[in-house]
């Protein structure tokens, strides 16, 4: 298991060993998130909170992948 020590950030995202997650509400309805520092860790949720469960998913499946090359 890997663990990723959050915390609120002053940019109203969320800073994962120093890096921010931006959660933004999406067009279509629901929201978006994604990490700036992880080109194409992108998520998505229809609340906030499974936004941010769906991103953390998705960070952990981005570095396992890294990891593998």
């Amino acid at each position: 298991n890997i663990f990723f020590p959050f915390r609120l950030s002053d940019q109203k995202g969320l800073i994962i060993l120093g890096r921010t997650i931006i959660i933004e509400p999406a067009e279509e309805g629901g929201f978006t998130a994604y990490v700036p520092a992880l080109k194409g860790c992108v998520a998505e949720g229809e609340t906030e909170e499974k936004t941010l469960l769906n991103i953390k998913e998705a960070i952990v499946n981005y570095l396992a992948v890294l990891s593998d090359l």
